[in-house]
């Protein structure tokens, strides 16, 4: 729940480096202390969105989406 409330935060543009590194820590606690395939699996979309489209991430956390969908500024849809 916490990961889906960070992952809301980005595509508002109102998260920041803390929320991104907090989300990664709980994602790498999931994977490594959860005993069942489906906790050891949860978490990697996000773990990978951070890997694989960090730069993106980044313009994110200032306020700026490139792709012009998101709405920035904690507006809502």
């Amino acid at each position: 729940h916490h990961i889906l409330r960070i992952l809301e935060k980005i595509r508002n543009g109102t998260a920041n480096e803390r929320d991104i590194e907090g989300a990664l820590d709980i994602s790498r606690v999931m994977d490594k202390a959860s005993i069942c395939g489906l906790g050891k699996t949860a978490s990697t979309p996000y773990q990978s969105l951070i890997s694989n489209f960090r730069e993106i991430v980044d313009q994110h956390l200032r306020g700026n989406c490139p792709a012009n969908v998101c709405p920035m500024g904690g507006e809502e849809e």
